[in-house]
């Protein structure tokens, strides 16, 4: 790999981590209901007051030590890379937190917010993925899962996000007396986030990983599949 294609590739994970964390703390912004992978510091952030941002680094950090045990001696120097990623990532959630507030919105404009959120979640994930480097924790934690039960990535996906909207719900109810932060929009992200993702891909996952030296140049079109 040439340097110019490390620097390539470094550029497009770095810029991959500042559209994901925006799209996610976009998210919180839509009083719809916010995407499951945050819906729990979401709701104790509500529920306190406590700083998103802190709450987002607890999170992935505990996703992170999960894999330790369900990967064992599999737990390699990519993964160790998900301790430093954690704490930027909390830190640019609480840095958008602070930076994207909106006047009241009517029904419109947060269904747009929301659109906009799940695009750059979606686009954020596809750049910090497709450069196989540090995976974001809690799609990190997605892959132990599924190389720990023999079970397909989008079945272990599915039954984390269920997971982390029961848990809100539970702590709402719990702490608060009601469902915090849990909603249409949290369908929505679920449900179209994945469709987002094989979208961009198709579209755009060869050229950046030639790009970035992870795959040959070629001279055909690429693969619609």
């Amino acid at each position: 790999m040439k340097k110019q294609q490390r620097l390539w590739r470094g550029f497009l994970y770095g810029a991959g981590l500042l559209v994901l964390t925006c799209g996610i703390t976009l998210n919180t912004k839509t009083l719809l209901g916010v995407s499951p992978v945050i819906s729990v510091p979401n709701c104790l952030s509500l529920l306190y007051g406590w700083k998103l941002g802190w709450l987002v680094t607890v999170l992935y950090l505990g996703c992170v030590l999960i894999q330790i045990p369900l990967k064992g001696r599999r737990f390699g120097t990519l993964d160790l890379m998900q301790f430093p990623v954690s704490v930027l990532c909390g830190w640019l959630v609480g840095l958008y937190d602070t930076w994207l507030n909106f006047p009241r919105l009517g029904l419109p404009l947060r269904l747009g917010l929301l659109a906009a959120a799940i695009l750059l979640t979606g686009a954020g994930v596809c750049l910090t993925v497709d450069m196989e480097l540090a995976p974001n924790p809690m799609d990190g934690l997605v892959s132990s899962l599924s190389q720990a039960t023999g079970r397909s990535l989008g079945l272990c996906k599915n039954l984390l996000d269920v997971t982390c909207v029961g848990v809100t719900a539970a702590l709402g109810l719990l702490l608060g007396g009601q469902v915090l932060g849990v909603g249409v929009g949290t369908l929505a992200s679920m449900l179209l986030t994945g469709r987002v993702i094989a979208g961009i891909n198709r579209a755009f996952r060869q050229p950046m990983r030639r790009l970035a030296g992870l795959e040959p140049a070629g001279t055909g079109e690429p693969s619609a599949l």
